[in-house]
């Protein structure tokens, strides 16, 4: 089919659309259930990719080096702050679904909950994509074979944040909201 037109109320991203059911789940905004199921799965590749990493880095050690992965201080360093990133991320993704949930069984949904939310999910898969590239890194040529799943996720996790939720461009749309200047409310 060609040279159709579809009204904007007809498309699946938009806002203004009539609600068909009127349960909590259905006022959420849609970009944002989107978002919010791409950083679960950020999160769960970044996961992987630490207990993946862990495995290798107790069985390898990279040549021209005297020990193995594990037992260097820049990769235990590493490893902390993604372990602390990761839970922090998460954290704070639990918290903007616990309260834009809450707000939205209430029917109370604000542009505060939408704004928190979308920052949520845009940093929540930004910062799994600096958890596996930290861990592609460390892990050197092992981990460019493309059967071994470090390679897959960082593969996957680049695919996500080139789509629509993991733009960094949601950075300055929240901190023009944070800063209180004009912003295109359909993008929360």
């Amino acid at each position: 089919m060609n040279d159709v037109f579809v009204p904007t109320d007809r498309t699946v991203l938009s806002q203004t659309a009539p609600l068909i059911e009127d349960a909590p789940l259905y006022r959420i905004p849609r970009t944002l259930l989107f978002a919010s199921g791409d950083a679960a799965v950020a999160f769960g590749m970044a996961r992987t990719c630490l207990e993946t990493f862990g495995e290798l880095a107790g069985a390898k050690t990279p040549r021209a080096m005297q020990a193995l992965l594990r037992d260097q201080s820049m990769v235990q360093m590493t490893v902390g702050q993604a372990e602390a990133a990761l839970r922090s991320g998460r954290a704070f993704l639990f918290e903007a679904v616990r309260e834009i949930w809450a707000a939205s069984v209430n029917s109370a949904i604000t542009l505060d909950h939408r704004a928190n939310m979308r920052l949520a999910t845009t940093h929540g898969i930004r910062l799994a994509a600096q958890i596996i590239d930290s861990l592609y890194n460390l892990a050197g040529a092992t981990a460019a074979y493309e059967d071994h799943l470090l390679q897959r996720h960082f593969q996957d996790i680049h695919v996500i944040t080139q789509h629509l939720q993991g733009r960094l461009t949601h950075y300055e749309l929240i901190g023009r909201y944070a800063l209180g200047l004009k912003i295109d409310e359909a993008r929360l």
